[in-house]
């Protein structure tokens, strides 16, 4: 390939990708409206899914609401056997941005 071909190239490449970026950058609102997901009183709109259990089977009360927080625990469970557990929100989002306040204990 001659240098004016590779030049022509890494231009043709250099508009495709400012032409993603601003399409990325137009997308998002300018002043994104909160969406608050945890409603501090229950699991609702939430599904769970643990390791060798069915989807929606918050087995041994995992995932739970204390005092306005959301849990993960593990004290209902005789042996972990590595049953990691996820919880979802009902709606996919595509663009977010999360603030979340978060504590290990123990």
């Amino acid at each position: 390939m001659n240098k004016s071909k590779t030049y022509l190239s890494i231009a043709a490449l250099i508009l495709l990708l400012a032409a993603g970026v601003t399409a990325l950058s137009s997308s998002r609102p300018a002043h994104p409206k909160w969406v608050q997901l945890f409603n501090g009183k229950d699991l609702k709109d939430w599904t769970v899914k643990i390791r060798t259990h069915e989807v929606g089977d918050n087995y041994a009360n995992t995932f739970r609401v204390e005092d306005g927080m959301m849990q993960v625990r593990y004290d209902g469970y005789t042996q972990f056997e590595q049953q990691y557990g996820h919880i979802f929100y009902k709606k996919p989002f595509s663009y977010y941005l999360l603030q979340v306040e978060y504590r290990f204990v123990g």
